[in-house]
């Protein structure tokens, strides 16, 4: 009687054990691509692995590669990923800039951030990823080492031209779900409830893919 009582208590301890794994599974990113080359596109495979249907707030657009060097960090924060360099020893490398002069006059800067100023105001759900649950999509996403926003500015992935290795990976922040209200608006997000998704505010890291250095 102990016995089986033993192994009745091993089944249910197991299996409880699954379940709970089974439900810990989250947005997923993964980059497909075996390795990544300058000046080519990233695809991302984005899966959902809850029983939720979500929202992730990223523009992806052809503009918004500047726009992100141009915002407010708390806009940057919610509404874009971010490509992240590990070099041989696994120290992350970001993009940064030395020769960005914002006390100047740079009419290409002012273009770039007024697109952006428009732009804000009128995002919609199309705007956004929508994951069912159970559902993946694919999207591909700019890769340039060196991005020149105007005559006067540029970014890049600091420290690249010494390293003699590079692996790419994306990041999507944690999302602070008072941002939604700020920069969505309620027409945006009454359409969001009424559809059925939530803001998945959980940060997520993709794989890490060798980058191809010249």
């Amino acid at each position: 009687m102990k016995t089986i009582t033993l192994a009745s208590f091993l089944f249910l301890l197991l299996n409880s054990c699954a379940s709970k794994k089974e439900m810990s599974r989250d947005i997923e990113f993964t980059i497909t691509d075996k390795s990544i080359a300058d000046n080519s596109f990233i695809n991302l495979q984005i899966s959902n692995k809850t029983t939720s249907n979500y929202y992730l707030p990223i523009i992806y657009s052809s503009d918004s590669e500047k726009w992100k060097y141009m915002m407010s960090a708390n806009e940057n924060k919610f509404f874009f990923i971010y490509k992240v360099g590990f070099n041989a020893i696994d120290e992350k490398r970001h993009w940064s800039s030395v020769d960005c002069n914002y006390d100047v006059i740079d009419t290409e800067i002012e273009k770039v951030d007024k697109l952006w100023e428009q732009k804000k105001e009128v995002i919609t759900t199309k705007d956004l990823i929508l994951l069912k649950s159970g559902e993946s999509i694919k999207i591909k996403i700019p890769m340039n080492l060196h991005i020149k926003i105007s005559k006067y500015c540029n970014w890049e992935l600091e420290n690249y031209r010494n390293e003699k290795e590079l692996h790419i990976a994306i990041n999507y922040p944690k999302k602070d779900r008072e941002l939604a209200t700020k920069f969505l608006s309620s027409k945006t997000l009454d359409s969001l409830k009424q559809m059925g998704y939530e803001l998945y505010d959980k940060e997520i890291n993709s794989n890490k893919v060798p980058l191809i250095l010249k």
